[in-house]
């Protein structure tokens, strides 16, 4: 427990204020670099929980094709992503051609693929997020926001967790966890709402804070299920150790990763005239 402390206290503030510098100086390429790394690291441990799952991946292969897909999605127009996805799909798929069985080839371009969308092409969402209107505040609202649902799962569950969740892929995780997460998050998306629109009527603010808690705190619950599905097949408890206390980066950007989108999606509707 400790451990996890620590390294959250010194992890966080370092990519707040990374991020407060890009966004202050408009330096976009350090936001840029950090989704590349974050991806590249994230993606060379879910190649080696497919490796482990049986299926015949290389890891670094596939962490360079990735990394190097979210940093082209960077810079080219929201049209242009799905070609850069594709592009990336097919180097995968033709590196599997005649250097295996047939079957095993298939199962690993198919999960290989499948990584391309579950890590570049989701985090992508988090440029645009970046650029939008006061995009440095919704950027921490979103990370606060799936950081309160973890804390508030994580201590929630641990002391009055009864009733499993899903027991067969993560055993920890318990339906009053679930509640706490939501609670939680309800609470932190009603502040920052009340701090950034200060001028809408409260009603809408409660109204908005509750739908984004509630879809956000669903899609982050699920994202952490997805990754204990990969953890369960691979058989290990971690997808790495590059976080003293927390595991690998897959494991810190699990609910992360199916948060952003609901978390843009929304927003977007929440801001539409």
């Amino acid at each position: 427990m400790l451990r996890r402390v620590v390294t959250a206290f010194i992890a966080i503030p370092l990519l707040l204020v990374w991020l407060w510098v890009a966004y202050t100086y408009e330096q976009f390429w350090m936001v840029t670099l950090l989704l590349m790394l974050v991806t590249g690291a994230a993606a060379w441990e879910y190649a080696q929980l497919l490796k482990k799952s049986n299926l015949s991946v290389e890891a670094w292969p596939f962490a360079l094709i990735s990394s190097a897909a979210v940093g082209i999605m960077g810079f080219v127009s929201e049209a242009q992503i799905l070609y850069i996805f594709a592009l990336a799909a097919l180097v995968v798929i033709a590196s599997k051609l005649g250097r295996q069985p047939h079957i095993e080839a298939l199962k690993a371009a198919a999960g290989e693929v499948l990584g391309l969308f579950y890590l570049p092409f989701l985090l992508q969402f988090f440029y645009g997020l970046f650029r939008a209107e006061r995009g440095l505040a919704f950027v921490i609202g979103l990370l606060v926001l799936v950081w309160a649902y973890d804390t508030g799962a994580f201590l929630v569950g641990r002391r009055w967790g009864r009733h499993k969740l899903a027991p067969q892929l993560s055993p920890g995780k318990t339906w009053e966890g679930v509640l706490g997460g939501a609670l939680l998050a309800l609470v932190v998306a009603g502040l920052g709402l009340w701090i950034l629109l200060p001028e809408w009527p409260w009603t809408v603010r409660l109204g908005h804070a509750l739908g984004l808690s509630l879809l956000v705190s669903a899609a982050a619950q699920l994202g952490d299920l997805f990754e204990s599905k990969l953890k369960r097949a691979a058989g290990v408890k971690d997808s790495g150790v590059l976080f003293p206390g927390h595991g690998g980066m897959l494991d810190r950007i699990d609910a992360l990763l199916f948060a952003l989108p609901v978390y843009v999606m929304y927003v977007s509707f929440m801001l539409s005239p």
